[in-house]
C-alpha cells in the first residue's frame, strides 16, 4: 500500500510500504520536515476505500506553522 508520494523540487518521495492489514485513520497527514521547509500530504479515505491525496508545502518558520496548523484544520485532519 502507499501512504503518499510527493515529488516537490522532483525529489522528495516518501511511502510507506507493508501497511497492508494496518488499521490507519480515515485521514491522517505525513510529514517531511526540512531545514526550511515541510512537506504535507493528507490522506483521506472515502467509504469507496479510494484514497485522494492533498498536498502542500509550508514554511518552517512560526508564521508558517501557523499556516500548516489551519491547513490541517480545514480537512479536520487530527493525526498527523
Amino acid at each position: 500500500t502507499r501512504f503518499c508520494r510527493m515529488t516537490p523540487a522532483g525529489s522528495v518521495k516518501f511511502l510507506w510500504e507493508g501497511l497492508q492489514g494496518s488499521k490507519l485513520p480515515k485521514k491522517y497527514c505525513g510529514l517531511d520536515v526540512y531545514m526550511t521547509w515541510i512537506y504535507a500530504c493528507i490522506a483521506i479515505t472515502d467509504r469507496n476505500s479510494l484514497t485522494p491525496y492533498k498536498e502542500a508545502r509550508f514554511s518552517s518558520f512560526s508564521k508558517s506553522l501557523w499556516v500548516l496548523a489551519d491547513w490541517l484544520a480545514s480537512y479536520s485532519c487530527t493525526d498527523v
